[in-house]
């Protein structure tokens, strides 16, 4: 199967290394939950499916899908990286990355982000 092609925002990138000073462990985590995530879709082709394939991978409201750390380490804060993966043009959309707290904030942003892509 072919590759997908990954595109990483300007704030998945302030994000990622904000959360890798504050919260290394649960990024590494993360980051290695997303390898799996990738490696699957270049399997299986369909998004869709991963998320019942995978524990640590859920679809968020905004209509993308959100990576967790799980399974989560004592003492550890939910660290999630949220995605988008454009079937039409084999795209993974890399768009942001918070804690539970920033949860809300998140969402917004990535359903805004989703929504000009759709407008592109």
């Amino acid at each position: 199967m072919s590759d997908w092609e990954i595109r990483r925002t300007d704030q998945f990138q302030r994000d990622l290394k904000k959360l890798h000073k504050s919260r290394p462990v649960e990024t590494a985590k993360v980051l290695l939950n997303l390898d799996t995530y990738l490696a699957a879709l270049r399997q299986c082709d369909n998004p869709l499916q991963i998320v019942k394939l995978m524990t640590c991978v859920h679809r968020e409201e905004s209509g993308c899908h959100a990576i967790t750390q799980q399974p989560l380490p004592r003492n550890a804060i939910p660290v999630r990286l949220y995605l988008y993966a454009c079937v039409v043009n084999r795209v993974v959309h890399l768009i942001c990355a918070g804690t539970k707290q920033s949860q809300h904030k998140d969402n917004q942003f990535c359903k805004e982000f989703i929504q000009n892509l759709s407008k592109k």
